[in-house]
C-alpha cells in the first residue's frame, strides 16, 4: 500500500475506528517492549532454545503453547494478531473502492 492510499484510507475510517486501532496498536507496542526491552534476556535465551519450531518464525511459531516459560511473547503475539486482524477489518470495505491493491 502507497502513502496515498494509506491517507486516503485513514481519511475515510471513522474517529471511532481511529482510536480502536490507536489502543490496539499502543497495546501491541507495550507488550513489545516488554519481550524485546525488559525481557530480553529471556527472549535471546528462548529464540536460541526450542521454543520456536524448526519451521516457524518468531511471529508463527508453530508450537503448542507460545506462552510456555515465555509469558510475554504469547501475549505480544496475540496482541500482535489482534491488531491485524483490527485493521483488516477495517480497511476492507476501501480496498474495494479505492482499488489499492
Amino acid at each position: 500500500m502507497t502513502n496515498d492510499n494509506f491517507d486516503k484510507i485513514i481519511l475515510l475510517l471513522s474517529e471511532r475506528d481511529k482510536d480502536e486501532l490507536l489502543k490496539k496498536l499502543l497495546i501491541f507496542f507495550d507488550f513489545y517492549h516488554l519481550v524485546f526491552s525488559d525481557d530480553w534476556s529471556c527472549t535471546i535465551d528462548n529464540i536460541t532454545s526450542d521454543m520456536i519450531s524448526p519451521s516457524g518464525t518468531f511471529c508463527e511459531p508453530q508450537v503448542e503453547n507460545e506462552s510456555n516459560n515465555w509469558g510475554n511473547r504469547g501475549t505480544l503475539l496475540h496482541v500482535q494478531r489482534d491488531f491485524i486482524k483490527c485493521f483488516n477489518e477495517k480497511i476492507s470495505s476501501f480496498i474495494n473502492t479505492l482499488k489499492i491493491w
